[in-house]
């Protein structure tokens, strides 16, 4: 059931396996949103693949037929759809774990049945304007993706240093480290060994970067759970040799992402006293 409203309104998908439930929330944000309802899971996550770019909000209940709300929650980060759509958890399961489990797949916030309609009100606003600062059009979106061919292109167009390895293996990295392994990426759509290693590593670990930074939009989570979503499939296919190698140094990267950031934390510092020292020298000073 979709109850149709102007273009220039917002668009708040609602999943819910109740139509009392979802039709409580219709009711109160309907007045000034476009409402689409799913009744269970995988409707939610066809009506996402179809009309991505135009929701602007997603309320997810947990307990659902098909697939149950954390499924729906780790099909959208596997998609990235987590990244463009923000989604409240409303559900009668106040318990620690559930809540702490639908924070660490990236709900912007839970709300626990029975609620007061003024507090959805305001949280659903409160959503919405902190992510109409980042959400993307889909036109900007097709811009964005861009970058990709614009990078590679660039590399591209050197006048020398065709022939180096080191200018190769970039202009892979620079145009194919947005691919996927079962072949849902861009710019190409290449899939599997057509990727190259190069980009297929590149992309591994901007995934583990994502989910282990802070974001507008949400917390970083700890390294374990980070590796543990990318092993389970959480995030999206990768190579299985990669896989294998993730799962032999995982313990090693906390240990080495501090030691790199003490290095740079100690350039840095280095860089500033000889920038002083610069400075210092061009006014005279002795």
């Amino acid at each position: 059931m979709t109850k149709r409203r102007p273009p220039d309104r917002q668009t708040i998908l609602i999943a819910d396996d109740s139509e009392i439930k979802r039709a409580i929330p219709a009711d109160m944000l309907g007045k000034e949103c476009e409402i689409i309802e799913a009744a269970n899971g995988m409707r939610a996550l066809e009506t996402i693949r179809e009309r991505n770019m135009e929701i602007d909000l997603m309320l997810l209940d947990i307990i659902m037929p098909e697939l149950d709300g954390f499924k729906v929650l780790e099909a959208m980060n596997q998609w990235r759809w987590i990244v463009s759509i923000p989604v409240i958890m409303i559900s009668a399961e106040s318990g620690t774990s559930f809540v702490e489990r639908a924070y660490e797949l990236g709900v912007s916030d839970y709300i626990s049945r029975p609620f007061d309609a003024l507090i959805v009100r305001r949280r659903v606003v409160n959503t919405l304007m902190l992510y109409a600062k980042q959400k993307l059009m889909p036109e900007e979106f097709e811009v964005m993706k861009t970058h990709a061919t614009v990078g590679a292109a660039m590399l591209k167009a050197l006048p020398a240093y065709q022939d180096e390895a080191l200018v190769k293996v970039a202009y892979e990295i620079c145009r194919w480290h947005h691919e996927r392994y079962d072949g849902r990426g861009y710019p190409d759509g290449l899939r599997g060994e057509d990727i190259p290693i190069s980009a297929q590593i590149v992309s591994l670990a901007d995934v583990y970067d994502a989910l282990t930074s802070e974001r507008c939009y949400k917390a970083a989570l700890p390294h374990e759970k980070a590796v543990r979503m990318i092993l389970d499939g959480a995030c999206g296919a990768f190579h299985p040799l990669l896989i294998e190698c993730l799962t032999e140094i995982a313990e090693r990267i906390p240990a080495e992402l501090r030691l790199r950031k003490a290095r740079r934390q100690s350039e840095m510092q280095v860089y500033n006293v000889v920038e002083e020292l610069l400075k210092q020298k061009d006014l005279g000073i002795r």
